[in-house]
């Protein structure tokens, strides 16, 4: 049964017919039903299916750094999603069956704060890194921004890191890898936001640090 919200000249909650009413983010919205078919899939279309599972599964363990890095673009969409689009179209690779990631083109965040300056990363051990950078004035930047750190392990299809904690200030920071990765080759994004969040920086990559 639908429900009518805030009277007659309000949305509407449930299905009516082919049509399905919601609400998402305070929009409310209104969509057909999806047409049963007992058609088989074309090759075609079994190989978008399996394309956008490749990406889906791929960028699930980034969600925690998503919402922060496409919070200020994810207009009437999630922050997956504006990632799914963004990395859609640079990162994704190859052809059905064999996908690929371009780590290089692969996209944290994007924004217009500007990124840290001349970032390095480097191994003091097996199980620790320094991420420093130059403190150099940019415009729009300021000292109190936040620094995140994004490691991924391929193999294990893991991600780790930190999101704020560490001011543009500070010129450095030092992270322990976690021991399962310790041995493996790792990818390094490192992006910044301001202090309160409205404000982010494209992602960059610091390239591949093998542990």
């Amino acid at each position: 049964m639908a429900k009518l919200l805030n009277g007659i000249l309000g949305g509407i909650s449930g299905k009516i017919g082919s049509i399905v009413g919601a609400t998402w983010r305070s929009v409310e919205y209104i969509r057909s039903l999806p047409k049963e078919t007992d058609k088989p899939r074309t090759e075609q279309q079994l190989a978008q299916q399996a394309k956008f599972k490749f990406l889906h599964e791929f960028l699930s363990p980034f969600a925690r750094f998503f919402t922060v890095g496409f919070r200020n673009i994810a207009t009437h969409r999630t922050e997956m999603n504006v990632a799914f689009s963004i990395n859609y179209q640079s990162a994704l690779m190859g052809s059905h069956p064999n996908f690929e990631i371009s780590y290089p083109h692969f996209v944290m965040s994007k924004g217009n704060l500007p990124n840290l300056c001349e970032p390095k990363v480097v191994l003091l051990s097996g199980a620790e890194l320094e991420l420093s950078w130059l403190n150099l004035r940019q415009p729009l930047a300021t000292p109190d921004d936040q620094v995140t750190l994004l490691l991924y392990d391929a193999e294990l299809k893991k991600a780790e890191g930190f999101i704020g904690g560490i001011s543009r200030l500070a010129g450095s920071c030092r992270f322990a890898i976690h021991p399962n990765s310790v041995g493996r080759s790792l990818e390094v994004y490192v992006s910044v936001s301001s202090i309160n969040r409205e404000l982010v920086s494209d992602s960059l990559y610091l390239g591949r640090l093998n542990t």
